[in-house]
């Protein structure tokens, strides 16, 4: 087998004495000894006493600060508001009193294709949703669910001409 090798050089060139570990702690403490002996210098520059505490008075009154114009919001404000309630009143007040019309809604003024979409759109959304109880209110003495009498005024000629042109096969008439 071979050894591989770093292609790095093992040799670092560094070289330490031979009691150079054993003897470092007393160099080190004999320095510090030394150290402790050496007066202290005092630094060149020095601050006037209070110097923080006033600094922020001092660059306040060198700024000039122009007083701003306050313009106040409540007075503008409070006039469009105020109006906008006015107007609001004025227009429930109206709708709240609104003249009566003058001629009585009837039968005759509701279009018949209106009435065939309710009655036809109510079945199958289930809006009108009539059960046995609510048939047999409308059922007569006689047993019948229409009174003759309603047919007295129906067109039969408009009955045909309608169930021409509503019915698609004939054979329901019969049902």
């Amino acid at each position: 087998m071979k050894k591989k090798f770093s292609k790095y050089d093992q040799d670092s060139g560094f070289r330490v004495p031979g009691n150079y570990f054993s003897d470092l702690s007393s160099r080190i403490m004999n320095e510090l000894d030394d150290t402790q002996n050496i007066p202290v210098a005092e630094p060149g520059f020095g601050l006037p006493d209070d110097y923080f505490e006033n600094l922020e008075q001092k660059i306040f009154s060198k700024i000039d600060r122009p007083e701003p114009k306050v313009v106040p919001f409540y007075r503008g404000k409070f006039w469009t508001y105020a109006a906008a309630v006015v107007v609001i009143g004025l227009l429930l007040f109206a709708n709240l009193f609104k003249s009566k019309p003058s001629q009585a809604v009837s039968w005759d003024d509701i279009e018949v294709s209106v009435m065939e979409d309710y009655i036809d759109e109510g079945y199958d959304m289930g809006i009108i949703d009539l059960d046995t109880d609510d048939y047999s209110e409308f059922i007569f003495d006689d047993g019948k669910l229409v009174d003759d009498a309603d047919f007295e005024n129906v067109n039969s000629d408009a009955v045909y001409d309608y169930l021409e042109e509503n019915l698609d096969d004939r054979a329901d008439i019969l049902e």
